[in-house]
């Protein structure tokens, strides 16, 4: 496979998703599937409500019987909810109803109880009170007819989606499966969070990074040991994470002058990646291709620079654990609007530029503040952020006042 070099942002998501399916569904219980998609049409099984119920406390009756101008009404039973009355409201009766109460048989109406005077075993409806035909009647199937659609394969598994998935009495759906993502970090100047670095080495903080991005969008990380700069090392790290997840995030080791011998393994792999290089900053060196072999595991070598692994996962990993959890690729558009930069930036012509940031209100139009240090060395540019501010292909310099293009970072 030859592959390309230097393409557009949009160019490599394309590519990238183009090769992603959804994982398998499985059977979960609702209390599993929070924040999941899931794998089936829902419908409601009955009318929702199921029944003509009161939405006020106070007193169904039939309206016709209050038109003559004699509002007086014998009370002759007590609905409630849960124990409903099998009498039938004749005329010139009403029953005691309260909220949520099965409406009895003969009633179309309810008058709130504030609205009545009460008289031994009658009420007076209140003459300046008003009443229509239907007043705080909630008609079955009001908010969802039976058979109706309610929730589609891809659809998110929200804490509301669970409350009427449980009013249906399903315990159980079936819901995608968490993405498994093996997660590899290469190179000798690596040291565990808890080793103290060497001369020259630094934590290898990517992981733990990845692993937080990771479960925080659904699915489900493996963290393989650091693979050393050899290549038995890195082949048998690689194949592990092939053998072990659905889709494999490497940080470092992809970039032009990084030690050769990953760029060989995952080549070998691979049968060739299908790019190496994007037209952004910051994460110009990103690679991807799928592994050979029955699996066809992808493999995304995003770079070993913090800020940059962190943008080339909002770009490239966010939307294929999405797409893998049964979201639909064409919604894998990111969210942008135009904002009015606080200050002054600086940009390289030829590359995308990301510029770490926060929105701000302001009069009529949202505002982008750009934070101060963009370098990449610099480890706490992204904390505090809530957005990426994106300055053009062929602009290196946006000036204050100015209209930029902001892409808030989503939730997850």
């Amino acid at each position: 496979m030859t592959s390309k070099t230097f393409i557009s942002v949009e160019e490599a998501r394309t590519e990238i998703l183009e090769q992603i399916e959804p994982v398998s569904a499985e059977r979960a219980f609702l209390k599993d599937c929070i924040d999941r998609r899931i794998a089936e049409e829902v419908r409601a099984p009955t009318d929702v409500p199921a029944f003509d119920n009161s939405s006020r406390d106070g007193y169904a009756f039939r309206w016709r019987d209050v038109q003559s101008g004699d509002r007086r009404l014998d009370v002759v039973a007590t609905s409630a909810a849960g124990d409903p009355t099998d009498v039938e409201i004749g005329e010139g009766e009403a029953a005691r109803i309260m909220t949520g109460a099965k409406l009895p048989r003969g009633a179309d109406s309810v008058v709130m109880q504030e609205h009545v005077e009460s008289e031994d075993d009658s009420i007076v409806l209140d003459p300046e009170a008003d009443v229509d035909e239907g007043s705080w009647v909630r008609r079955a199937g009001r908010y969802l007819s039976e058979g109706e659609a309610v929730l589609e394969p891809g659809d998110e598994i929200t804490p509301a989606g669970i409350g009427l998935l449980a009013s249906f009495g399903r315990s159980r759906v079936n819901a995608y499966r968490r993405p498994r993502v093996g997660i590899v970090s290469t190179g000798d100047e690596l040291v565990d969070i808890d080793d103290t670095p060497g001369d020259g080495q630094i934590i290898n903080s990517n992981s733990h990074l990845l692993e937080s991005l990771v479960r925080s969008y659904g699915a489900d990380p493996i963290v393989f040991p650091v693979a050393r700069d050899s290549e038995s090392q890195v082949r048998d790290v690689y194949r592990q994470a092939i053998d072990a997840a659905d889709f494999v995030v490497s940080s470092g080791g992809v970039s032009v002058g990084d030690h050769d011998v990953v760029r060989e393994v995952v080549d070998d792999l691979t049968g060739g990646m299908q790019f190496w290089k994007i037209r952004m900053k910051p994460g110009k060196p990103l690679a991807f291709g799928t592994a050979l072999g029955e699996s066809n595991t992808p493999l995304l070598g995003l770079p070993g620079n913090p800020n940059s692994c962190f943008v080339c996962f909002h770009q490239f990993v966010r939307p294929v654990l999405r797409v893998a959890q049964g979201e639909p690729t064409r919604a894998q558009t990111p969210t942008r609007f135009e904002a009015v930069l606080e200050d002054d930036v600086s940009s390289t012509p030829h590359r995308r530029q990301y510029l770490a940031g926060r929105i701000t209100s302001g009069e009529g139009q949202p505002r982008f503040e750009a934070f101060q240090n963009q370098a990449s060395a610099n480890t706490a540019l992204f904390v505090g952020a809530d957005a990426f501010g994106l300055v053009p292909e062929g602009t290196d310099h946006l000036s204050s006042g100015s209209t930029i293009t902001v892409e808030p970072i989503e939730s997850a």
